[in-house]
C-alpha cells in the first residue's frame, strides 16, 4: 500500500508530488480504507483470475516459519493471506497510516496480528531481524526511495528475501488514457494518470542494492460489464488538484460513466488491461 520516506530530496520537498506528498497521504488518500478498497474491489472482474498475494508469496518459497515484516501492509490483505496459509513465524505488518493501521483486517485465528505505525526510510527493526520483507504496491508512494531500498537492505537477513509488486508500464492503459482525454478537452488541471514507478523502473533501482529475479503475472485483463467500479475507482484517485484551475469531479465522474457505458453498449464490455511483476529481491 504505502509508507513514506521521511526525508525526500530538496526539490520534492519544495514541490511534493501528491502521491509521496506525506500530508496528503496521511489525511486525504488513506485517512480510512476507503479509498484503497475501491482500488481491490475491481479486480472482482479479473479474467483470468489472479490470486495475486498467493502467487507473491509463492515466489518468495517461504518455508513457513520465517519472521516476516510488511512494509506499506495497508489494510492487512497480506497479512492475511500468510495467516490462510498456516504461516507459523512472527508476522508485522506496518504503515504509515494510522487510518490503515486501524483497518488491518488479519484473521485473529492465532490471536491479535501486531502492527506498527512506522516510516520506510527509517524502519524500526534490528539489522538482519527479518528473514522476508514484503514490498507491495508501495514503493511509488516513498519520496526518497535509496534510502529507503537502503533500510530494507538493512533489516533482511543474509538470507533473506525483499518482495516487491509493482505494476507494469501498460496497467490500467485504457482507464489513464480515458481520464486523459477528460483533461484534455475541458483544460481542468490534473494529478497526472501516470505511474511514478513502474516494473521496469523498479527492477532497475532495486538491480542497485539487491540481485533481482523478476517475474511478471500472466496476461489479464479487467472486463467491465458495469459502470460503477470504474467510476468509483477513478473517484478514490483523487485527479483533481485543488486550485482556481481545478476540474468538477463530478463531471469527470460523468464522462468515465457515460463513455465506459458506451463501451459496453458497443462491444459488451469495458476492457482494462492489469499487468503486475513480483521481484524476488536476495
Amino acid at each position: 500500500m504505502s509508507t513514506e520516506g521521511a526525508q525526500g530530496s530538496t526539490a520534492a520537498a519544495a514541490h511534493p508530488e501528491r502521491w509521496t506528498d506525506p500530508s496528503f497521504l496521511r489525511s486525504v488518500q488513506y485517512a480510512d480504507p476507503s479509498n484503497f478498497e475501491a482500488r481491490q474491489s475491481i479486480y472482482a472482474y479479473q479474467q483470468p483470475r489472479l490470486r495475486i498475494h498467493d502467487w507473491a508469496l509463492d515466489l518468495g518459497d517461504l518455508a513457513g516459519d520465517e519472521t516476516v515484516l510488511d512494509v506499506g501492509c495497508g489494510n492487512g490483505s497480506y497479512l492475511a493471506a500468510l495467516q490462510r496459509r498456516g504461516h507459523r513465524g512472527l508476522v508485522v505488518g506496518m504503515d504509515f497510516s494510522a487510518g490503515m493501521l486501524r483497518s488491518v483486517r488479519a484473521s485473529d485465528r492465532d490471536g491479535p496480528q501486531p502492527v506498527v505505525q512506522g516510516d520506510a526510510a527509517a524502519l524500526p527493526f534490528a539489522s538482519g531481524s527479518v528473514d522476508v520483507a514484503l514490498a507491495m504496491h508501495m514503493l511509488y508512494h516513498v519520496p526518497d526511495r535509496a534510502r529507503a531500498l537502503l533500510e530494507l537492505r538493512r533489516v533482511v537477513s543474509r538470507e533473506g528475501v525483499l518482495l516487491v509488486v509493482l505494476n507494469g508500464s501498460q496497467h490500467s492503459a485504457e482507464l489513464r488514457a480515458l481520464v486523459r482525454r477528460w483533461f484534455a478537452e475541458t483544460g481542468a488541471r490534473a494529478v497526472p494518470p501516470r505511474q511514478s514507478l513502474d516494473a521496469d523502473a523498479g527492477e532497475s533501482l532495486l538491480s542497485r542494492y539487491f540481485s533481482v529475479a523478476r517475474h511478471d503475472a500472466p496476461a489479464a485483463q479487467l472486463v467491465m460489464s458495469e459502470p460503477r467500479p470504474v467510476v468509483e475507482y477513478v473517484r478514490s484517485m483523487s485527479f483533481i488538484r485543488p486550485g482556481p484551475e481545478a476540474g468538477d469531479e463530478e463531471a469527470l465522474l460523468a464522462f468515465v460513466a457515460e463513455a465506459v457505458s458506451s463501451s459496453i453498449a458497443a462491444e459488451g464490455a469495458f476492457r482494462i488491461t492489469t499487468a503486475s511483476s513480483c521481484l524476488v529481491c536476495r
